[in-house]
């Protein structure tokens, strides 16, 4: 038996490989014997390799009771190599006739240059078989030290650059630091040089723009100015490592809001003086759900609207920007007039629409104004109702044209086919529909009304455009049935079978990459439940589909969605704006998607909380989350006017809904007339201040 062992042991250390230097004291050395006699021995007592290789032996045992198991495993001081063994449960079988073994493997792992100790335990498993749950951890520790020698310094590790801005939002002048530093990087002694930028320097500026790190001096600190209104990535890059960056955002230190007109307290009165003739006594009386447009040149124009329910307008006004004036340009002073329709396609100086709130507008090439439908008095009948006349106000001769539609209430229009084009097609009456233009087209959708198929009135859920060229209706999209729910389909996945349910007073946008968007309202989500609606939509104008992006898909009367408004100028997913109604939109020169206040919810305290709103909400594009730009979290909050024409960061204008919006051509400033909420004081009433919202960006 003897003789055999020591043939066998021959041929086991001629197989014993050394993979990365030269082994020392090359002889097998004894570790130590188990409690079953078995002597445990190692291919040799010292190993060596340099930083980048490896190297390994046979740790083996013999002798000893026969049928006896144990798990040997290692331990290294000081720390840094690694050391393991193949397989990695290195399993040793006690035998009479031959040796049972396993390898033994040793890497510097980029430790310093020394001498380490490794020492062995072992831990006894059952008598004749292993089963994997038996196998235990560190047992007890053999008596033998191996020795491991790293014999040249390790490589440097490059590691890590971050960046961190103390302050992510900054005024125009203020500055804040970026911090710079090195992170799990080790044995780098010549200096890295790290450049410092900012992607839009006229937004911010770096001040000491560079830095050098080492792993013993692994953090720099540069200050970053703000220098004009926008947004920015200050970057850090150094050479073989990846550029990292962190957004900054530079606000208007004289706030967004200028109050420009009209008057800081509710209910007041108006000053028409003599029509088509500006004046600075001149001033619309104080109105809700009215409505707007803005020439070619840039001039605002108002029309109608109401001072308490059912009590309508039908005065139009002209407000010219550069001169800051009004005048009083058509229709009447006096409330509820019917409208004079005159011959069908014909202009006359005697015609006019009757007083209505909450149309649909837009503004062709030619630079004439038009009116659809709205809530409001048609030709002969006493009270007003649901309109579908369209009309055309020329600016160059002063006289409105009834182009189409009917001269009474509560028509049901002719739908047509979904798609065809025809002369015949003619949407419903309604009120409250949200319009977007496009380059030649109107888009239409919603509203509450008569329903095209003729039955009572409801809310609606129809998306028609019409042709500016050639003056043709088409129903795209929904239903013409009343008060039918949203179809959502998978968040952010476009379906043909999706459609946004029924509803009034939301808002649209229309966006440089061609989509349409669509924002809350009153009306139905995906269950039958009528409420106030957070969800966004987008409307892609080349395959005709919706898409549900953002928000609630579901409502009610008595818990409508409330907001999540996290920090102020900060986007995040969890962002979210509160469920609401006859809110203001405008899309800004960076195709952001904004909006502001409305009736509905805000959070206040932890609990929901309904009323007028005076928050302006941002839409990323490009991150798909929303940002909270300004104004309050809370609801039913008075404005701060200021100084007439004057900008201050402290000014903000007062909660409101039904407001009209004059929106700035290539995403200019905008500005917001009238509406019904607060101004100065804390009694809300119906309002006819002008504000200029200075765009937040």
């Amino acid at each position: 038996m003897k003789k055999f062992f020591i043939y066998t042991l021959s041929i086991f250390l001629l197989s014993c490989s050394n993979a990365g230097g030269s082994n020392q004291n090359n002889s097998p050395v004894t570790v130590g014997t188990l409690p079953n006699g078995s002597v445990v021995y190692v291919s040799q007592g010292t190993f060596s390799a340099a930083n980048g290789s490896s190297t390994s032996g046979s740790i083996y045992i013999n002798g000893g009771t026969p049928g006896y198991t144990f798990e040997i495993s290692t331990a290294v001081s000081p720390s840094g190599p690694e050391i393991t063994t193949t397989p990695t449960s290195c399993l040793l079988t006690s035998g009479g006739d031959g040796v049972s073994s396993c390898q033994i493997n040793f890497n510097p792992n980029n430790s310093p240059q020394a001498s380490y100790n490794v020492t062995l335990f072992y831990q006894q498993q059952s008598l004749l078989s292993l089963r994997a749950n038996e196998v235990k951890g560190t047992g007890t520790q053999l008596p033998g030290i191996l020795q491991f020698l790293v014999t040249s310094t390790p490589s440097p590790v490059a590691g890590n650059l971050a960046i961190s801005l103390a302050k992510s939002n900054i005024l125009i002048g203020e500055s804040t630091d970026a911090t710079i530093t090195l992170s799990g990087s080790s044995d780098i002694t010549t200096p890295v040089n790290i450049a410092i930028t900012s992607e839009n320097p006229s937004v911010a500026e770096i001040k000491d723009s560079t830095c050098n790190l080492t792993t013993a001096n692994n953090l720099c600190t540069i200050k970053v100015v703000g220098i004009s209104v926008g947004n920015t990535n200050i970057k850090a890059l150094a050479n073989g490592y990846t550029s990292v960056q962190n957004p900054i955002k530079v606000n208007n230190d004289t706030g967004n809001f200028i109050w420009m007109s009209g008057s800081k307290l509710p209910n007041s009165n108006g000053n028409y003086g003599v029509k088509g003739i500006e004046s600075i006594d001149n001033l619309p009386p104080p109105r809700n759900r009215a409505n707007s447009w803005v020439d070619k040149d840039g001039n605002f124009w108002l029309f109608g609207g109401e001072v308490t329910v059912d009590n309508q307008y039908n005065d139009l006004w002209k407000y010219d920007k550069d001169s800051h004036l009004w005048a009083w340009m058509s229709g009447e002073s006096i409330l509820n007039q019917k409208g004079i329709y005159g011959t069908k396609g014909v202009a006359a100086s005697g015609n006019q629409p009757g007083s209505r709130i909450a149309a649909v507008t837009w503004s062709d090439e030619s630079g004439n104004l038009w009116l659809f439908g709205g809530d409001g008095y048609s030709e002969n009948e006493p009270y007003n109702g649901y309109l579908n006349d369209l009309w055309k106000y020329n600016i160059n001769t002063n006289q409105w044209t009834w182009v189409a539609g009917a001269k009474i209430k509560d028509q049901a229009g002719v739908p047509g086919l979904k798609g065809a084009v025809s002369a015949n097609n003619y949407p419903s009456a309604r009120r409250m529909a949200v319009s977007i233009q496009t380059e030649s087209k109107v888009w239409m959708f919603g509203g509450t009304g008569r329903p095209g198929d003729a039955n009572n009135s409801g809310q609606l859920n129809d998306l028609w455009n019409y042709n500016i060229n050639t003056g043709e209706w088409v129903w795209i999209a929904g239903t013409v049935s009343r008060n039918t729910p949203g179809v959502y389909g998978t968040k952010r996945s476009s379906n043909p079978a999706n459609q946004p349910g029924a509803r009034n007073g939301a808002v649209a946008w229309y966006e440089q990459n061609g989509n349409i968007w669509l924002f809350g309202g009153q009306g139905l989500g995906e269950n039958n439940d009528n409420g106030f609606l957070n969800d966004l939509w987008q409307y892609n104008l080349e395959n005709n589909q919706w898409t549900w992006v953002s928000g609630e898909s579901t409502t009610s009367y008595n818990a409508p969605p409330t907001g999540n408004y996290g920090s102020k100028g900060i986007s995040s997913t969890s962002n979210q704006p509160g469920a609401r109604y006859v809110a203001v939109s405008w899309v800004d020169k960076n195709n952001n998607l904004l909006m502001l206040g409305g009736y509905g919810m805000a959070i206040e305290s932890g609990a929901r909380s309904g009323g007028f709103l005076n928050d302006i909400w941002q839409f990323d594009l490009n991150s798909y989350e929303w940002v909270w730009m300004d104004g309050d979290d809370v609801t039913n909050q008075p404005g701060v006017y200021g100084v007439k024409g004057k900008a201050s960061s402290s000014n903000i204008i007062g909660a409101r809904s039904g407001s009209v919006i004059f929106k700035g051509a290539g995403g200019g400033d905008s500005w917001i007339f009238g509406g019904n909420g607060y101004a100065e004081s804390t009694t809300p009433g119906v309002l006819n201040d002008l504000w200029q919202i200075v765009t937040p960006e």
